[in-house]
């Protein structure tokens, strides 16, 4: 399967910037926001327009963990029979804020793997900023999964 490597973020002060596609979901989108809510994320957040190959994000959520100033945030879209995504910890600073995308992709994996399910890193391939490395959240057993 042909997965894009970043997703297009147009950020108020910054402008354009490519934030990476860090997570893969091959279980439904129910499941993968039922087990967000159930570790305090919500939806309705404020965010920075973002597209995936011309295509705005279907699920955004986030969790504060310092009140509104540092903050886990995804958001997903559809992606061949998958949920594509980018999650990343919000750090304010004065002006606008940083992504840490290699802390918001842990974060996620141990929250899936405490809720039952398997995860496991694969490579998309490295961009100019980013390692490449996405978490693959499946079920466990489940006999088709998908080669990413």
């Amino acid at each position: 399967m042909d997965i894009p490597r970043s997703v297009k973020i147009r950020d108020v002060i910054k402008g354009e910037v490519a934030d990476p596609v860090n997570v893969v979901f091959e279980i439904p989108l129910e499941e993968v926001k039922a087990v967000l809510q159930r570790d305090g994320w919500v939806e309705g957040v404020f965010e920075h327009r973002a597209e995936l190959e011309g295509r705005e994000p279907i699920y955004t959520a986030a969790r504060d963990v310092v009140w509104i100033f540092v903050r886990f945030h995804i958001r997903l879209w559809p992606h061949g029979g998958v949920y594509l995504g980018n999650v990343h910890l919000d750090v304010t600073e004065a002006l606008g804020h940083v992504g840490e995308h290699n802390v918001g992709r842990t974060y996620v994996a141990g929250l899936y793997a405490l809720a039952g399910y398997c995860v496991e890193v694969v490579q998309l391939g490295p961009t100019e900023k980013f390692d490449g490395a996405a978490v693959k959240v499946f079920k466990c057993g489940k006999e088709e999964r998908r080669e990413v």
